[in-house]
């Protein structure tokens, strides 16, 4: 799964790290097929699947394609559409060139501009359930 050992987000980016240096209008990274009920953010990810994939839209976007990308999430076709890229990672870190002009939310929760750093953890939380019934 983890080809890098786990590092901190005060350490340096390790040299096998690939690096996007440029404007970036959108990233998104999820583990997950939906954010919501009727948001197919990622229709490439497998349950324990042990990547992220990461939405990146470049540049100064206009409103007219991200609000394209944006409705096509219902369905999952903005991952189709001209502009929109997929990174697959286990690790990821966003670094703002400017954290004046930066907003950050994680799981919907406005964080402070700053670094912001992933990590897959595999096999990281267990889930159990009970048989129940459910009424008519």
């Amino acid at each position: 799964m983890l080809t890098t050992p786990t590092v901190s987000v005060q350490d340096p980016v390790p040299d096998d790290w690939t690096v996007v240096d440029d404007e970036i209008t959108w990233f998104w990274a999820s583990q997950v097929t939906h954010a919501g009920m009727s948001t197919f953010h990622s229709p490439n990810s497998h349950f324990q699947d042990g990547i992220f994939q990461i939405l990146l839209v470049r540049g100064s976007a206009s409103r007219y394609k991200i609000a394209r990308a944006l409705l096509g999430l219902e369905s999952g076709a903005h991952i189709e559409m001209p502009g929109v890229e997929w990174v697959q990672c286990t690790q990821y870190r966003l670094e703002p060139a400017d954290t004046s002009v930066s907003f950050n939310n994680i799981d919907g929760e406005a964080v402070e501009a700053g670094p912001i750093q992933g990590t897959v953890v595999p096999k990281g939380a267990r889930f159990f359930a009970t048989n129940f019934k459910r009424e008519a």
